[in-house]
């Protein structure tokens, strides 16, 4: 006669799937729910419920995704960035060669004159 999955029949075989399926370690869900890491490790490779591994794979990649759009909102934020300190260096630089041309202007003048 086959035994009986000790997980399965416990009293809060619930609580135990979900913290399986969200990632906590079998040996971590075995102490706190008082049951052998074998079983745990057992009950976790046959009798996890497939539909509760699904839904937990389909919200990590949806997590997956906000993360990616959140960095290519990022990317394009720190893109502007960089335009936007490409056309102060360009304008500050026209202005620098404007600046230096009055100076030498000035000298010349000043030259000229003294």
């Amino acid at each position: 006669m086959p035994r009986v999955c000790s997980v399965c029949a416990h009293v809060e075989r619930e609580a135990i799937d979900k913290a399986l399926v969200s990632g906590t370690a079998c040996r971590e869900v075995a102490a706190l729910y008082r049951v052998s890491p074998d079983a745990v490790e057992r009950h976790k490779a046959a009798h996890l419920p497939k539909a509760l591994t699904e839904t937990r794979q389909a919200q990590d990649e949806a997590h997956a995704l906000d993360v990616m759009a959140e960095l290519t909102r990022c990317f394009q934020r720190v893109n502007l960035l960089f335009d936007a300190c490409d056309r102060w260096l360009a304008w500050n630089k026209r202005r620098c060669h404007q600046v230096q041309g009055m100076l030498i202007d000035r000298h010349a003048r000043s030259v000229e004159e003294g």
